[in-house]
């Protein structure tokens, strides 16, 4: 049981059996990345109030999660989705034909957030902030706290306006 804590739990090169973990106002990461699991299947057991819990897995491992949640967040990562290409369909199918572990998640989280998501390597995380900074495009810096900038992009043609207390300075229309 974690109460006030932020715990980090690594599993390296051993065995995974399962367990039961109960946070209270807590942060619990565990990284499963690196076990393994002899069973076809094992269970884990989740108890969380206002708490994070955060599950890494390797990659192909089967997620299974059922549970009740009152103000919760429960992310499963992993949910299977649409490949994008022929070549991700094939890998898709290929591997739907090996055997691989199954987890089953049982949870009653509470004002709390659980995710289950496969480990990143460095290369994965570099390339997502990569992509991410080419989406930003920084216009102007300002450091006055009295300019407000408003974007109105809810249809075709994207509005930015520029206030400075509540007085219009430029507004700009863009397609």
């Amino acid at each position: 049981m974690y109460l006030f804590k932020t715990k980090a739990k690594t599993y390296e090169d051993e065995e995974y059996e399962g367990g039961s973990y109960a946070t209270m106002f807590s942060v619990l990461e565990m990284d499963l990345s690196e076990a393994t699991i002899e069973e076809d299947e094992v269970t884990i057991d989740v108890y969380g109030l206002c708490s994070v819990i955060d599950i890494k897995v390797p990659k192909g491992w089967n997620i299974e999660m059922k549970g009740t949640s009152s103000k919760a967040v429960v992310d499963n990562g992993l949910a299977s989705e649409e490949p994008e290409s022929e070549e991700e369909e094939v890998e898709k199918i290929v591997d739907e034909f090996e055997e691989k572990p199954t987890v089953i998640i049982n949870y009653k989280l509470t004002c709390a957030v659980l995710s289950v998501n496969e480990k990143k390597d460095k290369e994965e995380l570099e390339e997502e902030v990569d992509v991410e900074a080419e989406d930003v495009e920084i216009v102007e810096e300002v450091s006055d706290e009295s300019i407000i900038v408003e974007v109105d992009d809810s249809d075709e043609d994207q509005t930015t306006t520029v206030k400075d207390s509540d007085e219009v300075v430029k507004e700009e229309e863009t397609e």
